[in-house]
């Protein structure tokens, strides 16, 4: 019986020493990201280090509050004043309830080069739907609303 219970209490001393594996968050540039992939990138926060609008505001182009985040190849594009931005442009649109705390959903855009250079990926995605409801180029509902930006895109420099 003493024989089982220091055997048990070594395992447990054993298993006290071993420190876990940390948990890699890749936040790897988003053109580079798989559209499968794209959620869990949005929800580990990999947009956040982007310059964004200075707080979540009220929505310009629709109900609803919203924070622009967009990255830098986009911001240095938009502070040029560019009529056409670069391959490899992103910008993240973080949609809130009224409370302006909890996340509604995601819209996400990135100038790539996956099927035809140049032309944007739209994806978005809401909290209570199991799968997105925008991935993928060509997305009329979203080129639609952002053909009145310059090159689709509808933030201004500075941003708000």
């Amino acid at each position: 019986m003493f024989r089982h219970l220091w055997m048990g209490l070594a395992v447990v001393l054993h298993s006290a020493c071993i420190t876990p594996e940390p948990v890699a968050e890749s936040c790897e540039p988003v053109h580079e990201v798989a559209a499968e992939g794209l959620k869990a990138w949005l929800d580990a926060g990999c947009f956040e280090t982007w310059t964004s609008e200075s707080e979540v505001l009220q929505a310009t182009m629709s109900d609803g509050h919203a924070q622009v985040f967009i990255n830098p190849v986009l911001a240095d594009s938009l502070a040029s004043s560019m009529p056409e931005h670069p391959v490899g442009s992103a910008a993240v649109r973080v949609m809130y309830l009224p409370d302006r705390e909890t996340v509604w959903g995601y819209a996400l855009s990135v100038k790539a080069d996956h099927v035809k250079n140049g032309e944007w990926f739209w994806f978005e995605h809401f909290e209570h739907h199991d799968t997105p409801t925008v991935s993928g180029h060509d997305a009329s509902g979203c080129t639609g609303c952002h053909s009145g930006g310059a090159d689709f895109v509808q933030s201004t420099w500075p941003l708000r």
